[in-house]
């Protein structure tokens, strides 16, 4: 036709074009609003059913950050990045809640020993005390014995040479009776010391 020259236009006017559509443009608005409100919907809620075990872990986590690291077990169906992180989680969980556990049963031990420990301690200070005594009354006996035999061999230095017989018997039993003694205490002190 553009050879001729002519053209030929149809013209109509917009009403009588989509007159016969307009009632079902209504409706196809209508169902598409609502299919897309379906569709967010679903993405929804297949979100939450997939994010449920992060979900898990978030209250899992809180609890442990609250100080609560005895915790319910539970593992997941998922087979997924989601769900490998969520058991290997857990076994952490267990891990940390049994090493807790031992610590607190380590702390219970080291506190029985250190109870024995101080028992032991206050017996041994008592002892310790005892033996200071013993000792100390020992050698309080001895120095008197030795004071005597001091004081008999003074005696038979200064006056050795005038004493009669009976008188220098006595001074020297007088000092092997304290020697005895002082055996007797220098054993006693021995065997206490074992």
């Amino acid at each position: 036709m553009e050879s001729l020259g002519w053209s030929i236009a149809v013209i109509y006017l917009k009403d009588e074009l989509f007159d016969e559509y307009a009632p079902d443009f209504s409706i196809a608005i209508i169902i598409t609003i609502g299919g897309i409100l379906l569709l967010l919907l679903g993405c929804e809620a297949i979100s939450r059913l997939h994010l449920r075990p992060l979900r898990k872990l978030t209250s899992v986590t809180r609890n442990i950050a609250k100080g609560k690291y005895i915790l319910p077990y539970f593992d997941s169906n998922q087979e997924d990045e989601v769900g490998r992180l969520q058991s290997n989680y857990m076994k952490m969980t267990k891990a940390l809640s049994d090493h807790i556990e031992q610590l607190q049963n380590l702390s219970v031990n080291e506190a029985a020993r250190q109870e024995v420990l101080a028992q032991t301690y206050e017996k041994t200070k008592e002892i310790d005390k005892l033996r200071s005594a013993f000792f100390s009354n020992m050698t309080h006996q001895m120095a008197d014995v030795v004071s005597d035999i001091q004081s008999d061999m003074d005696k038979l230095d200064n006056d050795g040479g005038d004493m009669e017989e009976q008188e220098l018997r006595n001074v020297l039993d007088s000092i092997e009776r304290n020697g005895i003694k002082v055996t007797d205490i220098l054993s006693d002190m021995l065997n206490a010391k074992r």
